[in-house]
């Protein structure tokens, strides 16, 4: 966990989840770094155990919105804000503003 980082009331963080400096959490975000196996169909989801750890990564100075949910593997890069309620499923360039589910990039912070 980086310097000056806030997390917000009730965020879950699962696993292996780094956070760099000057990260914004809102309440309720959540970042998971494992899902449920369900390749196998003769077998129900609840039995399949794990799937293999993924850590996931937040860049610098990110400010992520009030229930955004992290996936596995994901790496947010330095700069970007992610609307509340954003799913993020895949990686963000730097100082990108996402939202969505899942989330996709709406915008940047850069100058045009």
């Amino acid at each position: 966990m980086g310097d000056y980082a806030r997390i917000g009331c009730d965020c879950e963080l699962h696993g292996e989840v780094h956070l760099g400096d000057h990260v914004l959490m809102a309440p309720e975000v959540v970042f998971y770094t494992v899902n449920h196996e369900h390749g196998s169909l003769d077998v129900p989801m609840d039995s399949q155990g794990d799937t293999e750890m993924k850590p996931t990564y937040v860049g610098n100075d990110v400010w992520l919105g009030r229930r955004v949910m992290v996936m596995p593997g994901v790496r947010i890069s330095d700069g970007c804000i992610i609307a509340a309620g954003a799913v993020v499923v895949k990686d963000l360039p730097p100082y990108s503003i996402a939202g969505g589910v899942p989330a996709k990039v709406i915008g940047s912070r850069r100058e045009p």
